[in-house]
């Protein structure tokens, strides 16, 4: 099963209600976020979200963020030769990082 970070945006409340009708058994991180573990596909349903703003997939975790620790990553996902890629850092000073960091 994959897990994916869904990012909530003004109203998290409300953003978090709204995800919960279509995934029952998310886990709450906190105002912020919730992480779904599930097979989805992000572009499809952030389409259908109004109070989600991004939808991550979790594809690892590190105790420090360094080009080494992220190099790994990155090579998992190749798919081919060309490659778009995003790097977000939720860390202890953010409540979402807090909760699934574990700090």
């Amino acid at each position: 099963m994959t897990s994916f970070i869904f990012l909530f945006g003004r109203t998290p409340q409300l953003s978090h209600l709204e995800l919960s009708s279509f995934f029952p058994t998310l886990q709450k991180l906190h105002d912020d976020g919730a992480l779904v573990d599930a097979e989805l596909d992000p572009t499809d349903i952030i389409s259908r979200l109004g109070g989600t703003v991004k939808i991550a997939k979790v594809v690892g975790r590190v105790s420090s963020v360094t080009p080494e620790s992220l190099t790994s990553f990155l090579t998992k996902e190749k798919k081919s030769n060309h490659m778009v890629y995003g790097v977000s850092r939720y860390d202890s000073h953010t409540a979402v990082g807090r909760q699934f960091l574990g700090t």
